[in-house]
């Protein structure tokens, strides 16, 4: 793990707008347009985000820590398979569960996350994928970049932040905690078919394609 100092806000805004990562966010020196982003909801959803089909007869839940590597690398290349293959067509549903155990901030990061999905929704999948991909530095610099990560993609800064540095959703994520424990799952990421745990991601889509085969 890198011990460098995490970037400030600045650089870290100007880097989002200069690179090829597709992130909706301001370049350095700019805010947000009053309105541009997206609405919060007036009632947060309930249970844990879900993509796909949501009465689809085979689930596939998936536990992640971010603060795992091999969860980060599979939210840049496996996730974009499964939507690809499953979940655009609505032949499953997805069921995103947090597992932290890392580091304190495995349990911030996630509670930041969570606070996306109820304020907005859908938009939980996008920071999701913008927070993943910041690696170290979420260790590094949380929880500043948690807000960071929620003004790159014009959602309500001060309120994701403090959700992450609050650790406001800690009770969500240990009843995902105790579902891990109850299924067995033995690290992250975790597959998990209609219950059934899987050893790795491509035995997970073999299992997915043998049931929608049947």
């Amino acid at each position: 793990m890198t011990t460098d100092r995490p970037p400030s806000r600045r650089v870290f805004l100007a880097g989002l707008a200069a690179g090829a990562t597709a992130l909706a966010g301001c370049s350095e020196g700019e805010a947000p347009e009053a309105g541009s982003g997206p609405e919060k909801l007036e009632s947060p959803p309930d249970g844990p985000p879900v993509l796909g089909d949501p009465d689809a007869d085979i689930t596939l839940e998936v536990f992640e820590d971010f603060n795992c590597p091999h969860c980060q690398d599979y939210n840049a290349n496996g996730f974009p398979e499964i939507r690809s293959a499953y979940l655009d067509s609505g032949q499953i549903r997805y069921v995103h569960r947090d597992l932290p155990f890392i580091d304190p901030t495995s349990w911030q990061a996630a509670s930041a996350a969570r606070e996306v999905y109820r304020s907005y929704g859908t938009p939980f999948w996008s920071y999701k994928s913008a927070l993943m991909s910041e690696g170290s530095q979420i260790q590094n610099g949380a929880p500043e970049i948690f807000g960071d990560v929620a003004e790159a993609e014009n959602l309500d800064r001060e309120l994701i932040q403090q959700a992450g540095a609050n650790r406001k959703h800690d009770q969500r994520l240990s009843e995902d905690r105790t579902r891990a424990e109850d299924l067995g799952i033995p690290g992250t990421p975790g597959f998990v078919v209609d219950g059934e745990v899987l050893d790795s991601l491509a035995d997970a889509r073999e299992t997915l394609d043998a049931k929608l085969s049947e």
